[in-house]
C-alpha cells in the first residue's frame, strides 16, 4: 500500500499547485475588478461577492474562494478573519499579502481603492517575470531534443546524399 499512497501524494500535490497556479494568475484581474467596483461606491464585501460572480466563468475557483469569503461573512465572521481563512485554504503567499494590505488599510483608515491599485500593479508585474523567468528557460529545455532528435535526422538529410555520392563514386573505380 505504500507505492499507492506515495502516487496517490504526487497526485494530490499536482492539483494543489495547479490549483495555486490557477489562483495565482488570475489575481491580478479580481484586483483590477475590486479596485473598479470600490471606486464605484461598492462596499469590499459588496464588491467581492460582485466579483465572484463575475469570475464565474473565467476563473471558478477563485470566485468559489471569493464566495466563501461572502459568506462566512454573512454567517458572522469578522472580514478579517474571513480573508485570513482565504488565505489558509489557498496557500499562495499573494493572497496573504493582500489579506496584510487589506487589514492594514482598514486599520490604519488609508483608501482601500488606493491600496488595491497600487497591489495589483505589483501583481501583474510578479506574473509578468515569472512567464519572463518561464520564457527564458525555454533555450536550455529544448537544447537536449534537438541534439538528440532533430539533429541526427538532420544530419541524415544533409549528409546522407553526399555520403551516397561518394561511396558509388569509389564502387565504380
Amino acid at each position: 500500500s505504500f507505492p499507492t499512497r506515495r502516487s496517490s501524494d504526487l497526485v494530490l500535490n499536482h492539483r494543489v499547485e495547479v490549483r495555486k497556479r490557477e489562483i495565482f494568475d488570475n489575481f491580478p484581474d479580481a484586483l483590477d475588478l475590486l479596485t473598479i467596483c470600490v471606486e464605484a461606491g461598492l462596499a469590499l464585501d459588496a464588491a467581492m461577492n460582485r466579483i465572484a460572480e463575475d469570475l464565474s466563468i473565467s476563473s471558478p475557483i477563485l470566485a468559489e474562494e471569493l464566495k466563501i469569503i461572502g459568506m462566512e461573512t454573512r454567517a458572522g465572521l469578522n472580514r478579517s478573519l474571513a480573508l485570513r481563512n482565504f488565505y489558509a485554504r489557498t496557500g499562495v503567499d499573494e493572497v496573504d499579502s493582500f489579506v496584510t494590505m487589506v487589514m492594514q488599510a482598514e486599520r490604519f483608515g488609508t483608501s482601500i481603492a488606493d491600496a488595491l491599485r497600487v497591489y495589483s500593479d505589483t501583481m501583474r508585474t510578479r506574473r509578468r517575470q515569472r512567464v519572463e523567468e518561464q520564457a527564458a528557460k525555454v533555450g536550455t529545455k529544448l537544447l537536449f531534443p534537438l541534439i538528440l532528435c532533430i539533429f541526427p535526422g538532420l544530419l541524415f538529410v544533409l549528409v546522407g546524399p553526399a555520403v551516397l555520392q561518394m561511396v558509388t563514386m569509389f564502387m565504380s573505380k
